[in-house]
């Protein structure tokens, strides 16, 4: 075990200690796990939502107007919508927050996020182009069957999500793995193929002792940890 509990994390194919992970690490984790279609909405929804928000303050007269300046609910929750999805991860860069393995602490974003790409959705279709509609739709179409082929393909490894644009350059490179399903698969096959009596595994992190406990006790006994 590491001497000061510190893990590393494996971030575009290097290691860093899980205090001292770049300033770029949420927003890239965002960028790489989100499906392509969701992010250019998302962005499309962003720009929308910040020209409509403008074009609001724009339409108060005077000063004393703001006080009476009443915006529908929908358009106080896309600007909430925004305002959370910049804050908070700016928030995480200023203060150096500690994450580990992607950005699960915040996935809470995934609502911000959605939103924006349906506002994006909404304020695309407004244009009334017919191409325009049926490339809105087409891509949809598209990422809802990648993203259903994913699910059905690898499950129970839906958590490990990666874009299809950057899942070929940095398969293998970065942590994802959070809640070491892999291990449990890797230690059925040894069970199933070695035929020692006694497997010796290197346990750094403790992954083969939580995993052992849902095996059965002939199983478990088989494993002999060891910690490096």
């Amino acid at each position: 075990l590491d001497t000061n509990n510190e893990a590393e994390l494996l971030f575009f194919g290097k290691k860093y200690n899980e205090t001292q992970l770049p300033w770029y690490y949420l927003p890239m984790y965002i960028v790489v796990s989100t499906p392509l279609v969701t992010l250019l909405l998302c962005l499309a929804g962003l720009i929308f939502t910040i020209i409509y928000g403008v074009r609001a303050i724009k339409s108060v007269n005077s000063p004393s107007d703001i006080f009476t300046f009443h915006p529908s609910p929908f358009t106080i929750f896309s600007l909430g919508m925004l305002i959370i999805l910049l804050v908070v991860p700016l928030c995480g860069i200023i203060f150096h927050l500690t994450y580990y393995n992607g950005w699960r602490h915040f996935y809470f974003l995934c609502l911000p996020i959605s939103w924006l790409a349906l506002e994006g959705v909404r304020f695309l279709l407004h244009f009334k182009q017919r191409l325009l509609q049926y490339g809105v739709a087409a891509m949809l179409c598209v990422s809802f069957v990648l993203s259903a082929v994913w699910i059905l393909k690898d499950h129970p490894y839906q958590s490990i999500y990666l874009s299809p644009v950057f899942r070929e350059k940095w398969i293998g490179k970065m942590d994802r793995d959070y809640w070491i399903l892999s291990t449990t698969e890797c230690m059925n096959y040894l069970l199933d193929n070695a035929s020692e009596t006694v497997l010796n595994v290197v346990d750094k992190y403790a992954f083969v002792e939580y995993t052992k406990i849902g095996l059965a006790p002939q199983q478990r006994e088989r494993f002999h940890t060891m910690y490096h």
